[in-house]
């Protein structure tokens, strides 16, 4: 793969998915495959999370939730003006805001208060799509380890809950 994965980074997203009070993943054109993979891990997890490629909806959203939403945003060049103008918004009335985007010079890394490199738009979407999941299923297992007695409790309860209902017989 074109792209080396940053760990501390991995650890600092981790943390702070695991303090927000819910968490609002960005992705519209291109990127939204990875906002709506990237929620629902996380819900797996029993983390608040919602994805959203309409940014019209976007400010209407935020009102409804504090300023503990943590955003992370994909992005691909050929950045729209809206998209930009809406995550300047959102910096500007304080939410905490992590791009993962395809160019280190990205308007959406200073637009952040971090952000991931990641080759997520190329002619070989192979490699595209392999690069952006790779960096969410690496966030899933780090999430895991965190929560490891939290997701030893689900699978017990679920193991319960078959034997309960037959399914083992």
């Amino acid at each position: 793969l074109a792209f080396s994965m940053d760990y501390e980074k991995v650890e600092r997203l981790t943390q702070d998915i695991l303090n927000a009070s819910d968490v609002l993943v960005l992705g519209r054109g291109g990127a939204g495959p990875y906002a709506t993979y990237m929620a629902r891990c996380l819900n797996r997890f029993g983390i608040k999370a919602n994805s959203m490629s309409n940014y019209t909806d976007l400010l209407g959203y935020l009102n409804s939730h504090d300023r503990s939403t943590l955003v992370i945003s994909f992005t691909i060049s050929r950045y729209s003006r809206e998209s930009l103008v809406y995550m300047k918004a959102l910096r500007d009335r304080g939410y905490r805001i992590v791009s993962i985007t395809d160019r280190n010079d990205s308007p959406f890394a200073y637009l952040s208060e971090y952000y991931f490199y990641m080759p997520l738009h190329r002619f070989d979407h192979l490699e595209s799509y392999t690069a952006g999941t790779t960096l969410i299923n690496v966030l899933m297992s780090n999430l895991g380890r965190k929560n490891e007695q939290k997701l030893l409790s689900d699978i017990r309860a679920f193991e319960a809950a078959a034997e309960d209902v037959g399914l083992y017989s």
